[in-house]
């Protein structure tokens, strides 16, 4: 497990970062789908509230790959300041 790893009912889960792109052609069919479809939110839809969690449940294929790095989040204002200073320091 890592650092960033918890289990739910006994399954592994791993954080993920979205940095996620797509094939236009996916897209366009995605899109078709969820609007022809109305690709109904899964539980860990709801939980997540990721499409990414969407397209899997829906049995569509998705690589990842596992990262060493630590990684934060960047969705709440306090967040932000909180990155923006790490950067600063980084001379990033």
């Amino acid at each position: 497990m890592t650092p960033t790893s918890y289990k739910v009912d006994g399954i592994r889960m791993d954080k993920q970062v979205c940095i996620i792109p797509f094939h236009r052609d996916f897209l366009l069919v995605y899109i078709k789908l969820k609007l022809k479809l109305k690709l109904k939110l899964t539980p860990l839809g709801i939980a997540g509230s990721v499409d990414m969690f969407r397209i899997l449940e829906h049995a569509m294929k998705a690589q990842m790959a596992p990262v060493i790095h630590d990684t934060q989040a960047v969705d709440t204002p306090e967040y932000l300041v909180k990155i923006e200073k790490s950067m600063k320091v980084l001379n990033v």
